[in-house]
């Protein structure tokens, strides 16, 4: 397992390093993002030092003369990789064939740039990721995802979904007060092609910003994407994959002499596996919210087929409705896709329990009947 912490201390680290000593660093600690930390290149770099950890700080303390993002990670265990630019706030670690990124995106932009250029220069950078690979990118792109007029949030959904990443709402991570009132926005996101992973977020009294903690499950146990709930799995799956690998193992490698340790440890491993299977009955977990049963990538469908559907109604053309029916479509498509998906996973759940779900996550509640009529 890998954990990894993201935190917006806001408005510079100087005043908070020993926080993020004393509650962040821990032998459980394997990455650690921070944001905002607003240093310059005439800091004395010996005093961000820990022990244990590697400090790497963004690409911006050469170009621009100070870096708004540092990581702290374990030594020896992540690969430090080069940005594709270097006026980007991205730091981005490879751990065998895992690409790991921390981003931040601020309101401040530096100098001879806008809002927008600084936005079209990141989205292009973490173009440049290895997206065919598996990538986690946690940080803060200052993109309110309860926004839905947003257009930053629009290019980052169609940015995500052309390259069949998610983007992982996490809640509430930003409270503020604005003019007395509380102001609530989800600004800390996490974009994945994952499912190995779980999330977690909490607020301090140091920053306005939540910490996002996020931990990378290293075996093939699906698991859910929120830690608050969980669903059912079929843990003996991976144990009769385990198995079929192990015969043919053996198949192909009769001689175990010339077997390397390596082999041969997997090979003991997959075997106990595959035994003990057999006296374990397949659990089921109880199922908590819909997001267990509903495929994330349902909802982002839902709410693209409702602006369609506004934007139709608003121009009244004969492409906006073309528009409109094909996101609904994909909508209908991505439901059976999920079912399927369910039943073939052999969850358990009802087709009633299903659909239920799938009518109050659309807005499809039941009427209640006031009375028969004969």
């Amino acid at each position: 397992m890998t954990n990894v912490i993201y935190w917006n201390c806001a408005s510079g680290l100087v005043k908070k390093l020993d926080f993020v000593k004393d509650k962040f660093i821990s032998k459980d600690t394997d990455i650690l993002f921070v944001s905002e930390v607003e240093i310059t290149d005439k800091w004395d770099r010996s005093f961000l030092e820990i022990n244990g950890f590697d400090l790497h700080l963004s690409e911006t303390l050469l170009t621009k003369g100070k870096s708004r993002l540092l990581c702290f990670a374990r030594q020896n265990c992540f690969k430090l990789l080069s940005p594709h630019n270097k006026s980007n706030e991205v730091l981005i670690l490879q751990q065998g064939k895992t690409i790991i990124a921390g981003v931040y995106r601020g309101f401040q932009t530096y100098e001879n740039e806008t809002e927008r250029s600084n936005w079209v220069r990141l989205i292009d950078e973490l173009s440049h990721l290895k997206l065919s690979s598996e990538v986690f990118i946690v940080g803060d792109l200052n993109v309110n995802l309860n926004n839905s007029k947003s257009r930053f949030l629009r290019e980052l959904n169609e940015w995500s979904d052309s390259y069949s990443l998610n983007v992982i709402n996490l809640g509430i991570t930003r409270r503020r007060a604005v003019a007395g009132n509380l102001q609530e926005s989800n600004l800390d996101i996490v974009v994945t092609n994952s499912s190995r992973f779980t999330s977690s977020t909490h607020f301090n009294e140091l920053s306005d910003h939540a910490v996002v903690r996020l931990k990378i499950h290293h075996n093939n146990i699906s698991v859910n994407r929120s830690c608050r709930s969980f669903t059912s799995v079929n843990w003996n799956f991976d144990a009769d994959a385990a198995g079929l690998s192990l015969l043919n193992y053996l198949n192909t490698s009769p001689d175990m002499s010339s077997s390397r340790v390596v082999d041969l440890d997997y090979g003991i491993r997959a075997g106990l596996a595959f035994t003990f299977s057999r006296f374990i009955q397949s659990r089921e977990l109880t199922v908590k919210s819909d997001r267990d049963i509903v495929s994330i990538k349902i909802t982002k469908l839902k709410n693209r087929k409702c602006h369609l559907r506004k934007v139709w109604v608003r121009d009244n053309n004969h492409q906006s409705w073309i528009n409109y029916i094909n996101a609904k479509k994909q909508l209908r498509s991505e439901v059976r896709k999920c079912r399927a998906a369910q039943l073939k996973k052999n969850l358990g759940m009802s087709t009633k329990h299903f659909w239920s779900e799938i009518n109050q996550l659309m807005g499809k509640h039941s009427k209640t009947i006031s009375k028969l009529v004969w």
